[in-house]
C-alpha cells in the first residue's frame, strides 16, 4: 500500500505542491471527478471552506471488485494563536483511496493530515512484526477524526456559563449597583453567534458520522449498522470505529444538549430585554404626559398674561384719548399765561402781540430738545436692547444646559 501525505502551509494556506505536480499525479492515478470537488476545499483562501462537501463517494469498476473512495472530515487541532479566543480549531482531511484487485495494491491520498495521524501511522509503519492495511488506515483516520472534539465543546461550555450566570443573576430592572450584572443587547448578539456555531458543529458532527459508518462498512465488509448493535463478533479494527463513532455521538449529543440550554438562556434574555424596553417605553410616555402637563400650564399662563396686557393696553388706549383732548388746551394756556403773547382787542379787531423773548424761549426749547435725544442715543448705543440681544444669548445657554438644540432667529 502506497500513501502521500500533502500538507498546507497553515490552515487555510497553500497545498505543499505544486499545480503542475498535483495534475501529472491525479492524472497519472486517473481520479475520479467527485475528488476533486473536494480539492477545491483547499488550498489558498480568504474565506472558510463549505460544509457541503463533507461526504462519502464511492465508484466501484465493474466487473472486477476495483474500486475509488473519497471522503472529507473535520478534526479539531490546537491552532496555537494567542489573540483567538480558544485554544482549539475545526480542520479537514480530504482522503482518496483507489484499490486494484488485479495487482492487490492500494493507492492512498491524504490532504491536511492532522499531526496526530501522521504520528501514529508512523508508529505504525515502523513497526516490522505488523504491516497495517488500508482498513487500519480509514480506522486511523476515523480515531483520530473523532478525538478532541470533547476539548472543543468544553471550551464552548466554557463561554456559555458566563452569558447563562449574567442571564439568571441580571434584574429585570436595571439596577446602579455593581453587585449584580448587567445585561446588554450585546450579550443576546452573542447567543446568537454561539447558536450558530453550535448549530455548524452539530452539521459537523453529523456528517463525520455518516462518514463513519460508510468507513465501517467499506473497511470491515459488514453493513453499516451491524457492528454498531453488536450482531458480529469483534475486530480490533471494528472496536476502534465503534468506539470513534460513539465518541463523536456522545459530543453530537452534548452539542445538541447544549443549543437547547441556550434557547432556554436566549429566551429568558429576550423576555428580560423586552421587559425593559416596555419600562422605557412607559418611562418615555410618562415623562412626556408631564412635559405635556407643563405645557398646558405655562400656555394657561401666557393666556393671563395676555389677558392682562390687552386690559392694560385698554387703558393706557383710554389714557391717552384723555390726554390728546386735554393736552392742547393745557399747552395754550401755558403759553398764554407766560406773558409772551397778548391779546389786544378794538371794537372792529382782535390783535395778537409777541414779545421778543419769546425767541429766546423757542431756541432754548430747540436747544434742550437736541441735547435729550441725543443723551438717549448713546445710553441706547452702550447698552443694547434686553429682548433683540439679550434673550438670545439667554435662550442659547438654557438650551446648551438642557442638552437639546433650538435655532432662536
Amino acid at each position: 500500500m502506497s500513501v502521500l501525505y500533502i500538507g498546507q502551509e497553515y490552515s487555510m494556506g497553500k497545498l505543499l505542491i505544486s499545480h503542475d505536480a498535483m495534475h501529472t499525479l491525479l492524472g497519472h492515478l486517473q481520479v475520479f471527478p467527485p475528488f476533486y470537488d473536494i480539492l477545491h476545499e483547499f488550498g489558498e483562501r480568504i474565506e472558510r471552506p463549505s460544509e457541503s462537501r463533507g461526504c462519502f463517494q464511492e465508484w466501484k469498476l465493474a466487473p472486477s471488485q476495483s474500486f475509488e473512495l473519497c471522503y472529507l472530515f473535520k478534526f479539531v487541532e490546537e491552532h496555537g494563536r494567542d489573540y483567538e479566543e480558544g485554544s482549539w480549531s475545526i480542520r479537514q482531511t480530504a482522503v482518496y483511496h483507489r484499490r486494484d484487485t488485479e495487482t492487490g495494491k492500494d493507492f492512498v491520498v491524504i490532504l491536511n493530515p492532522s499531526r496526530a495521524f501522521q504520528q501514529r501511522w508512523r508508529q505504525a509503519t515502523q513497526d516490522e512484526k505488523t504491516k497495517p492495511g488500508a482498513g487500519d488506515l480509514h480506522t486511523l483516520l476515523m480515531s483520530c477524526a473523532s478525538s478532541k472534539w470533547n476539548l472543543f465543546v468544553n471550551g464552548l461550555e466554557d463561554q456559555f456559563e458566563p452569558l447563562k450566570t449574567k442571564t439568571h443573576l441580571s434584574r429585570v430592572q436595571p439596577s446602579k449597583e455593581n453587585s449584580f450584572p448587567d445585561l446588554h443587547y450585546d450579550d443576546f448578539q452573542d447567543v446568537q453567534v454561539m447558536r450558530d456555531r453550535l448549530h455548524r458543529l452539530s452539521h459537523l458532527l453529523e456528517s463525520n458520522l455518516a462518514i463513519c459508518q460508510k468507513i465501517a462498512r467499506k473497511a470491515l465488509g459488514k453493513p453499516a449498522l451491524t457492528w454498531i448493535n453488536n450482531t458480529h463478533e469483534p475486530t480490533v479494527n471494528g472496536e476502534c470505529i465503534k468506539m470513534s463513532y460513539s465518541e463523536m455521538k456522545l459530543q453530537k449529543r452534548r452539542v445538541q444538549t447544549l443549543l437547547r440550554r441556550l434557547d432556554a438562556v436566549a429566551g429568558s434574555m429576550q423576555s428580560t430585554l423586552a421587559f425593559r424596553g416596555l419600562e422605557a417605553l412607559y418611562s418615555s410616555g410618562k415623562a412626556s404626559a408631564e412635559l405635556t402637563h407643563l405645557a398646558q400650564a405655562d400656555n394657561r399662563l401666557m393666556l393671563r398674561l395676555t389677558q392682562e396686557a390687552q386690559r392694560d393696553a385698554r387703558t393706557l388706549k383710554t389714557i391717552t384719548i384723555v390726554t390728546m383732548v386735554y393736552l392742547p388746551a393745557s399747552f395754550a394756556s401755558q403759553m398764554l399765561s407766560m406773558g409772551y403773547i397778548s391779546i389786544s382787542r378794538t371794537p372792529n379787531r382782535i390783535a395778537f402781540h409777541f414779545d421778543g423773548e419769546l425767541v429766546i424761549f423757542g431756541c432754548l426749547t430747540i436747544f434742550f430738545l437736541i441735547a435729550t435725544f441725543t443723551a438717549w442715543w448713546c445710553a441706547d448705543r452702550r447698552h443694547p436692547k434686553c429682548l433683540g440681544h439679550s434673550a438670545p444669548s439667554v435662550l442659547a445657554r438654557m438650551d446648551e444646559e438642557a442638552g437639546i438644540g433650538i435655532n432662536v432667529q
